[in-house]
């Protein structure tokens, strides 16, 4: 499918190319229009042996059926002091109001989460006790 593409969006910018050739033999005769047909005709046989090379090359995605963890060794990068942070995503209405109050008290919009967080469990704590 990639290469399809590839070759259309190519076949395109090739025909674009000679009417740009008939464009320069008009505007400057066929002398000076010679080495700008051999440049492209240069480069057109680059873009052909790379399209070979990318399409006989492996997806680098692919996995491979089986994988050796013989001299693996467990836990090599476990951290149990390791502070895990989440990222929390907000409404984009939601948003609005903390910028809004944010800007309105002259602190960081996590500051103001923070402080409401703190104030909900701390309701929810007189309520449950």
């Amino acid at each position: 499918m990639i290469f399809t593409e590839l070759s259309t969006w190519l076949g395109i910018a090739f025909w674009l190319l000679q009417i740009a050739i008939v464009m320069c033999i008009i505007d400057k005769g066929a002398k000076g229009c010679v080495i700008i047909l051999i440049g492209i005709l240069i480069r057109q046989k680059q873009i052909e042996k790379n399209m070979k090379l990318v399409l006989n090359t492996q997806p680098l995605f692919l996995m491979k059926k089986e994988y050796d963890f013989s001299k693996g060794e467990r836990g090599k990068f476990y951290r149990p002091d390791a502070e895990l942070y989440l990222p929390i995503y907000i409404e984009p209405d939601m948003m609005e109001v903390l910028r809004k109050f944010s800007k309105k008290k002259g602190v960081e919009i996590t500051t103001i989460v923070n402080e409401w967080i703190k104030k909900d469990i701390s309701i929810v704590e007189t309520i449950t006790k």
